[in-house]
């Protein structure tokens, strides 16, 4: 996928020079939102250019998380990395849900429910060659995965009004197509989505790439890249019954090299 896998799916601001956004997007394994497979969530796209080395100077400071209990002056070549600003203002946006299951591989998601995969794998999946299977114990629904690309099933579904919506991740080429399905009474159906960008891949005019991830709460989010290296435009998607809508939170910087990743206003 493009965390159950562009999470890095998949994710503090620093201010770098403005730099148009590449489509040379690469991939990390940072905890994001996908896991095998089909990719889904569980490697993010990083949907900005490796750090360039920066001279050291006094007025920059350096710190691994991981390593160092406070910021330090950079050593020569060493990229401060980006500033992040506060987040009080934001959803908890990471750490990014991860994990993903294949054909075969049933999911439990609650309530003695249990998701799978049913069906065989085509280099070209049709309509049908693979379904969606929901059983509760005494009863099962199911629906046809879409056609396309080797299909992953999200071990974190989306927390929804009336119930959980299960994410399938179709990952091929340069693109993550996410459904989303839902049950409603004796049926499970695809949830229709507003037209904002929903899994992996580049915005329509090519220039910007974007992806998709969901926490460990079923929050569902998309960054999508901006001009300038770590500032994204983020939305949060909300699953009212069938219904995906996005909702925009503006800039936000994200360190997707953080472990976790650090987010907040640029």
């Amino acid at each position: 996928m493009l965390a159950a896998a562009l999470l890095a799916l998949p994710t503090a601001c620093a201010a770098h020079p403005p730099r148009p956004a590449t489509r040379t997007a690469t991939r990390t394994v940072a905890g994001t939102a996908t896991g095998t497979g089909a990719p889904a969530a569980a490697d993010p796209i990083t949907l900005s250019d490796p750090a360039r080395p920066t001279p050291a100077s006094a007025g920059k400071r350096c710190r691994d998380r991981r390593t160092d209990p406070a910021p330090r002056r950079c050593a020569a070549g060493e990229d401060p990395g980006p500033r992040v600003g506060p987040h009080r203002d934001l959803p908890a946006l990471f750490p990014a849900a991860e994990g993903s299951a294949g054909i075969g591989e049933p999911v439990s998601v609650g309530d003695g429910r249990t998701v799978e995969l049913r069906g065989r794998a085509r280099p070209e999946l049709r309509a049908g060659d693979v379904r969606l299977v929901l059983e509760d114990g005494t009863s099962a629904v199911a629906a046809a995965v879409p056609a396309g690309w080797s299909p992953a099933l999200l071990r974190q579904p989306v927390d929804g009004s009336d119930g959980p919506g299960l994410v399938i991740s179709q990952e091929g080429g340069d693109s993550d197509t996410w459904t989303v399905f839902v049950r409603q009474g004796a049926t499970l159906i695809r949830a229709t989505a507003d037209d904002d960008p929903l899994g992996g891949g580049f915005t329509a005019d090519g220039e910007h790439a974007y992806l998709s991830w969901l926490t460990p709460e079923g929050r569902l989010f998309t960054r999508i890249g901006l001009d300038r290296e770590h500032h994204f435009q983020v939305l949060e998607w909300t699953l009212d019954g069938a219904v995906l809508h996005a909702h925009d939170l503006g800039e936000v910087c994200l360190d997707l090299q953080a472990d976790p990743a650090a987010y907040g206003r640029c």
